[in-house]
């Protein structure tokens, strides 16, 4: 867990990214056993929004950045993502 200050909240929402793109590229990355990478993928988007939960809890609330973050495209069909997405929203 990071340590609360003030550039938390950022480092959280940049480590979500990140996440995203990694569990894309695991997903999709061949050669190699579909089931097994299918299961790594899903694991680094549920870090991604684990992640992205912790970064509104210590106070993010751009939701800009995140819609334009094409990254998070990756977790749109996610019930889960689009719970933080509506958290965010709230926010405002």
């Amino acid at each position: 867990m990071l340590k609360q200050g003030k550039g938390r909240k950022q480092v959280l929402f940049s480590s979500a990214s990140l996440l995203c793109w990694c569990s894309r590229i695991a997903a999709n990355d061949p050669p190699g056993d579909a089931e097994k990478q299918a299961k790594v993928g899903k694991q680094y988007a549920e870090e991604a929004v684990k992640r992205l939960s912790e970064a509104i809890d210590a106070g993010f609330d751009d939701l800009a950045a995140v819609e334009s973050d094409t990254k998070f495209k990756v977790l749109a069909e996610r019930t889960d993502f689009q719970k933080q997405i509506k958290r965010l929203s709230q926010k405002k």
